[in-house]
């Protein structure tokens, strides 16, 4: 599906409503490579969730942490951090970016910076369209 600018969601009923309305699809890359790069965003995202709560939402996603260029080469203290997921996992129809530019902190990554804020606008999207999350074993091993 092409990229394209939302003007906002609202809960209509049990639907999602979205203006404006989707672009026609056209196929980029093979089905079978796309199934397996989600299936790799897939696993890894369910490594970084909610350790110990049990909560698996549907999510497949990817964090990022890079360094910003600064004349000609890299500033080593500057990084922009991002986590990009898409869900459900199995039939995608939303895709969340976060992106935070020049985080503070030494813990500054987007697994620890960027990934926190998606979560909170992927539990917005989960609530306003039903989508709810898997009950998985704790990671302790407890009920």
């Amino acid at each position: 599906m092409r990229p394209h600018v939302v003007q906002g969601l609202r809960n209509n009923g049990n639907a999602m409503v979205a203006t404006p309305s989707h672009p026609r699809r056209k196929r980029v890359f093979q089905e079978a490579s796309t199934a397996t790069v989600r299936n790799w965003m897939a696993a890894a995202t369910r490594l970084a969730q909610a350790p110990g709560t049990g909560l698996h939402h549907p999510v497949a996603g990817k964090s990022g942490t890079s360094q910003k260029a600064l004349h000609g080469g890299y500033d080593p203290d500057t990084v922009t951090t991002s986590f990009v997921a898409h869900l459900p996992t199995d039939q995608p129809r939303f895709v969340v970016l976060a992106v935070v530019d020049e985080p503070r902190g030494e813990d500054a990554y987007g697994a620890t910076v960027a990934l926190p804020v998606a979560y909170r606008v992927i539990d917005s999207i989960m609530a306003l369209d039903n989508l709810l999350p898997a009950r998985t074993a704790p990671v302790d091993g407890s009920l």
